[in-house]
């Protein structure tokens, strides 16, 4: 089950430009590195103009999950920088410049309706992936707002530590809320495999009702997934993990 790691000392980092707490990668070979040999996913949300049906196949760029993300920070292969935000003099430096030519209306009609949404969202596609200097590479804890405190802070990092003890067993990662759970877990490229496991996220403290984990039981293992039940323990302590099987294992399913 294991993939490959990569050896930052020979590559540098990915880069994933942040903006508004979400993470994404611009450059191709990097989303290629990601995944070949990271074992990171992510979601492609850009579209394709040469494609009719937008919403078939997508592009760059690549969004990570936050976890995925802080994995990457931890293993020191990936690097988070902060986007670029749009002003009208970085679009003079960038030599962003309207069409000389004012008889071509429509040409110079879309660059301006390009260009105010640009300045309307406060951020512009980044043209390299070139790393920040040292020290000034923005943290997790500056740019995902999942750790500004909180209820929604502390769930989320039980969520992290599961999903970091799961990578670090060799799985590869997705979200699972198509099944009721917080995570995927495959063998393998998922091009290649079918997710082995469904992991739902406990909190130790927390009295969960046995009917929660019987529906969700029952569409994970309708897909003849293994439903498993993680926590950390107390303090910091392991990850721990308790699997619920079908009365009659996947026959039954």
């Amino acid at each position: 089950m294991s993939g490959g790691n990569g050896d930052p000392t020979t590559a540098r980092p990915a880069v994933a430009h942040v903006h508004a707490g979400t993470a994404c990668v611009w450059d191709a070979s990097d989303a290629v590195r990601l995944r070949t040999e990271h074992r990171v996913l992510g979601t492609m949300i850009g579209g394709l103009a040469a494609l009719k049906q937008q919403n078939s196949v997508f592009g760059l760029p690549l969004q990570l999950m936050p976890e995925e993300a802080i994995v990457g920070l931890r293993k020191g292969w990936l690097q988070l920088a902060a986007a670029p935000v749009a002003t009208p003099q970085r679009a003079a430096a960038s030599g962003a410049t309207a069409p000389a030519d004012s008889s071509v209306s429509s040409a110079a009609e879309a660059w301006a309706m390009k260009h105010a949404a640009a300045l309307r969202r406060g951020f512009v596609v980044p043209h390299t992936s070139a790393l920040v200097p040292a020290g000034a590479a923005p943290t997790a804890e500056h740019l995902f707002p999942l750790y500004e405190g909180g209820q929604r802070a502390e769930q989320f990092r039980k969520r992290l530590e599961v999903f970091c003890d799961l990578y670090d067993r060799g799985y590869t990662l997705t979200a699972g809320v198509r099944y009721g759970a917080d995570y995927l877990a495959y063998p393998g490229d998922p091009s290649m495999y079918h997710a082995q496991l469904a992991v739902v996220v406990a909190d130790p403290d927390q009295c969960v009702p046995p009917t929660r984990y019987a529906g969700t039981g029952r569409i994970i293992h309708a897909v003849r997934k293994h439903f498993v039940v993680a926590w950390q323990a107390k303090d910091g302590g392991k990850v721990q993990y308790l699997t619920i099987t079908p009365p009659l294992a996947f026959d039954a399913c």
